[in-house]
């Protein structure tokens, strides 16, 4: 699902961007799409009702919805470290800037 889910939504923005069917948002660049696409791997509610329908034993279902939550948990910390920390936005940038710019006038 984190390795998927986060690839398959990037690429298929990116076609529909090139095709014309739809446009990124102003102030969006595609590696904040991408932080947000990472962050779609979160959702694990439909894939343990699915593991739930494919195996009965338990010997079976037990390590399935424990990879389920495990890939749930990977994917909310990388897009949590990716969108905050690897690629603040361009407000967040602005605001650094006028935080040192006006350090720098009250010097």
């Amino acid at each position: 699902m984190f390795i998927g889910k986060s690839f398959g939504i990037t690429a298929l923005s990116w076609v529909g961007v090139k095709l014309g069917f739809a446009e990124l948002p102003k102030g969006i660049r595609w590696r904040r799409l991408f932080g947000v696409a990472v962050l779609s791997g979160i959702g694990f509610t439909m894939s343990i009702y699915v593991t739930n329908l494919a195996f009965s034993a338990p010997s079976l279902l037990d390590p399935a919805k424990r990879g389920i939550f495990a890939g749930s948990i990977v994917s909310g910390l990388m897009g949590y470290y990716l969108l905050i920390f690897m690629y603040p936005s361009q407000s967040e940038e602005n605001v650094k800037d006028r935080i040192e710019t006006d350090n720098q006038v009250k010097s």
